[in-house]
């Protein structure tokens, strides 16, 4: 069974993970922002209808008791995790937790900078602009390769503002407006589901954000997706983001294209 999603995770195109580790670990961000999660209990959410032609791939009951198995083994509370699947040549999603808000650190700074690179696609920004004395080149590097903190907070000055920027991203994910719960705007919380949707969207229009994905394929190799052997020779495009609570929890998230 184990093998059979190995191979499968190999195969899948838009995916997420947001983890809290039993054990403190490397940190990238140490944030100040609320450290509590919302309340929710685990929940796995069903693949959605395969395309009528189509064979399925996600199997939902043998995903979940595979993670669920994970999380009993190690003793982590299922409420901790969650994941998003999709798998584009059926247009299947399957997920774990898939509404429970978790903040994400630096994974906030995929939507981030696929607004900064659609500005540029659109023209309204130019190749030679200039933000916080770097050329666009170097910022996509900094934020997304090297996930600099103090270059992303330019940007979001640059867009206006976090409340104008997260307002802007939300129609990357497609979800209604009263899906968002208020810390999304307020501490830029996201959920699986947000997140796998975003992602599916830069799958699905690559040319609309030029920059991103070439700088995602760089960013952080041998780790996060591609921490097996078997995965390194498996092109992915991905953001980590980790960081530890006031609680002294260290949370782990990756979102890619694999």
């Amino acid at each position: 069974m184990m093998n059979r999603y190995r191979q499968i995770l190999a195969l899948l195109v838009c995916a997420a993970l947001f983890f809290a580790a039993a054990v403190p670990g490397f940190a990238e961000d140490v944030s100040a922002e609320r450290p509590e999660l919302p309340d929710a209990e685990a929940q796995a959410g069903p693949a959605e209808e395969v395309p009528e032609g189509k064979p399925g791939l996600l199997d939902d009951a043998a995903l979940t008791g595979l993670v669920e198995g994970f999380l009993q083994e190690r003793g982590i509370p299922p409420e901790r995790v969650g994941i998003g699947l999709y798998y584009p040549e059926t247009g299947e999603e399957w997920f774990y937790n898939p509404d429970t808000w978790f903040y994400p650190a630096s994974v906030y700074k995929v939507p981030l900078m696929m607004i900064l690179a659609e500005r540029l696609s659109a023209g309204m920004i130019s190749e030679d602009e200039v933000i916080a004395g770097l050329p666009l080149d170097t910022l996509f590097d900094y934020i997304i390769v090297h996930s600099n903190n103090d270059y992303a907070h330019e940007v979001r000055r640059f867009l206006g503002g976090d409340e104008a920027w997260r307002e802007e991203a939300k129609q990357y994910a497609g979800l209604s407006d009263d899906y968002y719960d208020p810390d999304y705007m307020d501490y830029c919380y996201f959920t699986p589901r947000y997140i796998t949707r975003v992602v599916e969207t830069l799958y699905s229009d690559p040319e609309r954000f030029p920059k991103v994905l070439d700088n995602m394929l760089m960013a952080d190799p041998t780790h996060y997706f591609q921490q097996q052997p078997e995965m390194y020779d498996i092109k992915i495009a991905q953001k980590y983001g980790s960081y530890i609570d006031m609680q002294n929890t260290n949370w782990n998230h990756t979102t890619g294209i694999i």
